[in-house]
């Protein structure tokens, strides 16, 4: 929807199947104005017009789900002559397990008991790379 000056963005992602993280980005040099995750609006810095802007960095936010059921609701202002268009990274931390994976390398060894995966970066991850456009 386009009001005034800007278009604003609404996405739900209700997912069909266990996903662990997701990180949404810019595609393009996009300034963003407002940005509302699951009801929490962000806090813009001091005297900035923009929360985001593409050239300072193009990552949007990052969500963790805690619970596979519950949808991620955000919304989101640019100004109407931006491309809002975004780049989402789908994480499940099944690599080890992941079916899709273990037709391409059946004999994948499994992590010795000792070891654990590191959560916080992309080691034993599969992502799935979403692009969402607008016209």
């Amino acid at each position: 929807t386009i009001v005034s000056d800007l278009r604003q963005i609404l996405i739900r992602v209700q997912p069909k199947r266990a996903i662990n993280r997701v990180g949404v980005n810019l595609k393009k040099d996009t300034r963003v104005v407002d940005l509302v995750v699951c009801g929490e609006k962000a806090i813009k810095k001091e005297n900035s017009p923009f929360l985001v802007t593409g050239e300072s960095s193009r990552r949007l936010f990052q969500y963790y789900f805690s619970d596979d059921r519950q949808p991620l609701v955000f919304s989101y202002s640019v100004p109407k002559e931006d491309d809002p268009s975004l780049l989402m990274f789908e994480l499940t931390y099944d690599l080890q397990n992941h079916a899709e994976i273990k037709k391409i390398k059946p004999n994948l060894e499994p992590r010795p008991g000792h070891l654990m995966p590191n959560t916080y970066f992309v080691s034993d991850a599969v992502v799935n790379l979403r692009e969402i456009r607008f016209q």
